[in-house]
């Protein structure tokens, strides 16, 4: 059904772009409306998206708060990858009340501008990096003893 709807949004731009190179401009309103359905489909399955990535996150959330989860680590953070949608790999381990770690993979859509800008200050080799990856400037671990939680750097 997602691919479907994907295929038809391609399908709305792609009629749109030849109804208003290949025809006169009587066939504008047709090629907006088509716009506008792709962008609606489109709007939709983003929505979908982000909706299941959030519900993951916050299940994750509940299993640390509810004492399941007593360490969390975020291990690494990939570069960006994707030039319209960039995502990031992240690992993040989760340690139980019984020392079992668990690891999980997530990709994690970023923001286009901070994507692009982390990725242009890598290449122009910008001082605020200082040279590091994403792992060692998100390091980040949380701990849990009892019900006091508390926050602090990871060690990658």
């Amino acid at each position: 059904m997602i691919r479907a709807l994907s295929l038809l949004s391609i399908a709305c731009i792609v009629a749109a772009v030849i109804l208003v190179v290949a025809t006169d401009s009587s066939s504008t309103p047709v090629a907006v409306v088509l716009v506008l359905i792709a962008f609606g489909i489109t709007s939709l399955l983003g929505i979908r998206r982000g909706y299941h990535k959030v519900r993951g996150v916050v299940d994750d959330a509940r299993r640390f708060i509810s004492g399941d989860v007593q360490n969390a680590r975020l291990l690494e953070v990939g570069d960006p990858s994707g030039i319209l949608n960039p995502e990031s790999t992240v690992v993040l381990e989760l340690e139980g009340e019984d020392g079992t770690r668990h690891r999980f993979e997530r990709d994690v859509p970023i923001p286009f501008p901070v994507a692009w800008s982390y990725r242009l200050g890598k290449r122009f080799n910008l001082p605020w990096l200082g040279g590091s990856d994403l792992s060692e400037l998100m390091a980040v671990e949380l701990r849990r003893e009892g019900m006091d939680v508390s926050v602090g750097r990871g060690h990658a």
